[in-house]
């Protein structure tokens, strides 16, 4: 399978969204390694990736739309940002909006898979390449996307309680 150079630039996107996501030290060595990478090329100035999520402006969402703000001026893209407030039905129309009206890549949260499906499946079927960020980590291909960003939910509640237990908690 070729990847076209959007479809890198949608991924390196989302990774560096939830990468602004995890820890300060975490975080602090993904801005260092952004900041040492060369400046973005002009080159990339004519791609216009969306990122449609089911946030609701709190905290997570909050970093997550900086995080993918500072990677849209890092790689030099025009880049959309969209929340839902948690509502599918309007996250599926934004994708699909989004599938017309120009973008050439697509980002999306998929806490509810079957409601974004269909808008996902016709950004796939008009050459859009998609990802799933955050939610849908088990049902990304369903939905037409060529990879998946982020954790499963189990793994990392095992991490968190790997940490509890390190330090000492009993309960």
């Amino acid at each position: 399978m070729k990847v076209s150079k959007i479809a890198v630039v949608a991924f390196a996107a989302s990774a560096l969204v939830l990468t602004g996501c995890s820890s300060s030290s975490d975080s602090d060595a993904a801005a260092t390694d952004a900041a040492s990478a060369p400046a973005a090329a002009n080159d990339n100035a004519q791609y216009n990736i969306c990122m449609v999520t089911h946030g609701d402006g709190g905290g997570f969402w909050s970093v997550a739309k900086a995080g993918a703000e500072r990677a849209a001026s890092d790689l030099g893209v025009t880049f959309k940002y969209e929340e839902t407030s948690n509502d599918a039905e309007k996250e599926a129309q934004l994708i699909t909006a989004d599938t017309t009206s120009g973008c050439q890549a697509i980002a999306a949260s998929a806490p509810n898979p079957d409601a974004i499906k269909d808008a996902m499946l016709a950004a796939k079927a008009a050459g859009i390449p998609t990802v799933t960020m955050n939610s849908g980590s088990k049902v990304f291909k369903d939905l037409g996307a060529f990879t998946h960003v982020g954790q499963d939910e189990f793994v990392a509640g095992q991490g968190a309680g790997l940490k509890f237990k390190d330090a000492g908690a009993k309960h």
